[in-house]
């Protein structure tokens, strides 16, 4: 997955998932696939953002995030 971008990672995952799933899960996920050390990761996460394919949910948790239907 090293080609794609973090957002094509991020949606691959959810979609296998087909639940929702934290931010924070999602993000250590992503960071992974991408081979990112903890300090890339750390600087990474600021420009990341969630493609709109990808919405929040209004779960209780304000950062669960699924696939949009």
């Amino acid at each position: 997955m090293m080609n794609s971008s973090m957002t094509d990672v991020a949606f691959e995952l959810l979609g296998k998932k087909k639940k929702p799933v934290s931010f924070a899960k999602l993000w250590e996920e992503v960071s992974q696939c991408m081979g990112f050390s903890e300090a890339k990761a750390a600087n990474k996460i600021a420009s990341y953002s969630i493609d709109p394919r990808a919405k929040p949910l209004n779960t209780g948790d304000a950062t669960a995030t699924q696939i949009a239907a």
